[in-house]
C-alpha cells in the first residue's frame, strides 16, 4: 500500500505525474472543461465546479467499488481545489478585467446585459470572502 496522500502532493504540487501525461496545468485544464459544459448544459459553470464535479465521480465510484485510484484522485483533486482556493491565479492577458459577484445569478444577468467577452468565470476569496469573478474584456476591445 503506497501513502496516497504524499502520492497526491507529487501530482498536485511537484506535478510529477501530470508532466509525464502532458495534461497541461491542472486549472487551466478545468476551465477549458468549465467552458465546453456551460455551453452544453446551458449553465454557467466554473473550472472550481468541474473540480468538485470530478470528485463527487470519483466518490460514486468509490462507492461502487474500492479502488485505491479513486481516493488518490479526490485527494489530489481537493488538493488543487485547495490550492485554488488560497491563492487564485488571475488571467493576465491585455484589456482584461474581473468584475466581482456574490451570487451566480448576478454574475449571469451581469453576463446577459453587457456588451463583453467573458473570458472566465471562477470563485475566489476576496477580502469579502468567497466571490464569483468574471474575467472580460470589452467586445470593441482588441485582444
Amino acid at each position: 500500500m503506497s501513502n496516497i496522500l504524499k502520492h497526491a502532493d507529487q501530482i498536485i504540487n511537484e506535478r510529477a505525474e501530470e508532466k509525464e501525461r502532458q495534461y497541461g496545468p491542472f486549472m487551466e485544464c478545468n476551465q477549458k472543461a468549465a467552458e465546453i459544459a456551460s455551453v452544453i448544459t446551458g449553465k454557467p459553470l466554473t473550472a472550481l465546479d468541474v473540480s468538485w464535479v470530478q470528485v463527487a465521480v470519483k466518490m460514486a465510484r468509490e462507492s461502487n467499488a474500492h479502488k485505491e485510484d479513486n481516493l488518490l484522485d479526490m485527494v489530489a483533486t481537493i488538493g488543487a481545489i485547495n490550492n485554488e482556493l488560497e491563492e487564485p491565479k488571475p488571467l493576465k492577458a491585455p484589456g482584461v478585467v474581473p468584475t466581482y459577484f456574490s451570487t451566480i445569478s448576478e454574475a449571469v444577468d451581469f453576463i446577459r446585459i453587457s456588451p463583453i467577452e467573458v473570458h472566465e468565470i471562477k470563485h475566489v476569496l476576496t477580502g469579502e470572502g468567497r466571490r464569483i469573478a468574471v474575467y472580460y474584456s470589452h467586445k470593441n476591445d482588441p485582444e
